[in-house]
């Protein structure tokens, strides 16, 4: 039953990106890798209830922040590999990556 139960999703965070879109981060143990994933998801309310997008993995995402208009989200992202980490910027124009740029050679560890 603990098992059942740590692997629900549970909210960390959330925040709205218009006023009727909901950004949700939500944190679970992942017993088969003992980790703990974090995903993401929108969440749209209408007048007749909400519709909620996929939950995605977005466990390697450092730091993120929406731009003025809400409509670009810039990403910081570290990816494990082999030999080191690769650090990565991006930019989101809602659910479309705009720019994706390789910054391991030129920036330190992202905090």
């Amino acid at each position: 039953m603990y098992e059942l139960l740590t692997e629900i999703p549970v909210p960390a965070s959330a925040h709205f990106v218009t006023s009727d879109v909901l950004h949700v981060t939500s944190t679970f143990h992942d017993h088969a890798r003992n980790a703990r994933k974090t995903v993401s998801n929108s969440i749209v309310l209408n007048g007749t209830g909400a519709t909620s997008s996929p939950m995605q993995d977005v466990g390697d995402e450092i730091a993120y922040t929406y731009s003025p208009s809400r409509t670009r989200r810039a990403v910081l992202r570290e990816v494990k590999s082999d030999k080191k980490p690769k650090r990565f910027v991006e930019i989101w124009n809602q659910s479309a990556l705009e720019v994706c740029l390789e910054v391991t050679e030129r920036h330190s560890a992202f905090y």
